[in-house]
């Protein structure tokens, strides 16, 4: 399995992407799974290119994608516009 750290940081995204549309009342999964991917390509992109601290041979990218689709959804869900 050459690309098993891709799979588990894939479906970690999309379980944190469900889950947090379910927490602020199911109003847009398609929202959520593009702010929530998009937080884990900048998080990979901080741990990989910006602080060059791993390579994508390890699990260390992994670790900072969930957090960052855990910061931009959280952020989504903080500044979105209510109706």
């Amino acid at each position: 399995m050459d690309h098993l750290d891709v799979v588990v940081a894939l479906i970690a995204v999309l379980g944190l992407a469900v889950v947090a549309d379910q927490l602020t009342g199911r109003r847009s999964l398609d929202q959520a799974l593009l702010v929530g991917g998009v937080g884990a390509i900048s998080g990979a992109f901080l741990h990989l290119r910006v602080f060059a601290a791993g390579t994508m041979d390890g699990w260390g990218w992994v670790g900072w994608s969930v957090i960052g689709a855990v910061l931009c959804l959280f952020a989504h869900f903080l500044f979105r516009g209510k109706r």
